[in-house]
């Protein structure tokens, strides 16, 4: 790629977000009103983002002081379509839905099963090609190819993809469509301003084109997240290099374990985090600088909920405690279950005795 991307490689948090704000501040050195647009990988980090430098904490924007004016945060996808919706538009095209991949995958397989005929009808099978299908819109004709030369079953799985993807290209578009398309409207991307690509997380091909090709008419600059460690950096590595750029700072330092503590259970495991996140509060560490990792679900998402909301840690994270939990929830799956015992009297009345029916006169 032939266009202009400075990388630069920071640390995650702090470092990167701090790395921005100078990047912000660079670009309103002469007009605070300076139209600045920030590419992230997501709506989530765009809300935090605005919220941390907004905040203060990390310098201030401008010339004048802290706060946001003219600055957005958008994701390649937003920016694709701000760009080059226009003309899928105006051809009668809409954007696409995973219910109308699901739709027209279940006509693809109606009119040829193959090997899917056995499960055909089945939820998962049209959820989990939905999900194939986005995957493979990010590959060319040649690797679809070799993909379906690969075995049988990669075969029938590229044959079923690719003709959803004939019966939807001329009505709907999605974003590799937007990514791919050649045709962007300079007025708009000038209106933009400078362009700085924050932190990308496992760009796909058909992304790091686009972006390529803004950057032959507006240079960007890229935040490139590194931890130091090989494995957990190859995609921001793999991104750098196809951009044809290089980092303009060496690699960080891999992070070093401080302290291991060796318990006997997953609850003596809690209790120790927790006590330990209590300490670092008690210490002025504020609470949005402190991470809690743990490898499964279960046991450890309800004991941790259970031991943080004991001592009064507010948190943010994932509930242990589903719909499928509640009361609502175990009701509505037991009697879509009865069906499954041939409706037996003793299952109707152990269903009935546990369900709180509540009776209208």
């Amino acid at each position: 790629m032939s266009g202009v991307i400075e990388a630069l490689a920071v640390s995650f948090g702090r470092d990167a977000n701090e790395k921005l704000v100078d990047l912000v501040r660079g670009a309103k050195t002469r007009d605070v009103f300076a139209p600045v647009t920030v590419i992230v990988p997501s709506n989530y980090v765009a809300v935090t983002l605005r919220r941390d430098l907004a905040s203060g904490d990390y310098g201030t924007t401008s010339w004048v002081g802290t706060g946001l004016v003219a600055t957005d945060f958008v994701t390649s996808y937003r920016l694709a379509e701000t760009l080059s919706g226009e003309q899928f538009l105006a051809q009668g095209r809409r954007p696409i839905r995973d219910v109308v991949i699901g739709t027209v995958m279940r006509q693809v397989l109606a009119e040829e099963p193959g090997i899917f005929r056995p499960i055909v009808h089945h939820a998962a099978t049209e959820r989990e090609l939905v999900r194939v299908y986005r995957e493979l819109r990010d590959l060319t004709d040649d690797e679809l190819g070799l993909l379906a030369a690969s075995s049988d079953r990669s075969a029938e799985v590229v044959r079923v993809c690719t003709a959803a993807q004939r019966k939807l290209k001329d009505r709907w578009f999605d974003e590799f469509d937007l990514f791919g398309s050649r045709e962007v409207n300079t007025d708009r991307l000038s209106e933009l301003g400078k362009l700085i690509l924050f932190i990308p997380q496992q760009l796909a091909n058909h992304e790091i084109s686009f972006l390529s090709q803004l950057s032959e008419i507006s240079p960007i600059d890229a935040l490139i997240g590194l931890t130091g460690v090989e494995d957990a950096d190859s995609s921001s590595q793999r991104a750098v290099h196809r951009f044809g750029t290089s980092l303009s700072l060496p690699e960080v330092k891999a992070p070093a374990v401080g302290k291991v503590v060796s318990v006997s259970d997953p609850d003596d495991e809690v209790r120790t985090v927790v006590r330990s996140v209590v300490g670092l509060l008690d210490q002025g560490m504020m609470a949005s600088q402190i991470a809690i990792l743990y490898p499964h679900k279960f046991p450890y998402r309800r004991l941790l909920e259970e031991y943080l909301n004991t001592s009064g840690v507010s948190f943010n994270g994932l509930s242990s405690r589903s719909i499928a939990n509640s009361m609502l929830g175990r009701f509505i799956a037991t009697l879509l279950a009865i069906p499954d015992s041939d409706l037996r009297v003793d299952e109707v009345l152990e269903f009935l005795a546990s369900s709180q029916l509540l009776r209208h006169r």
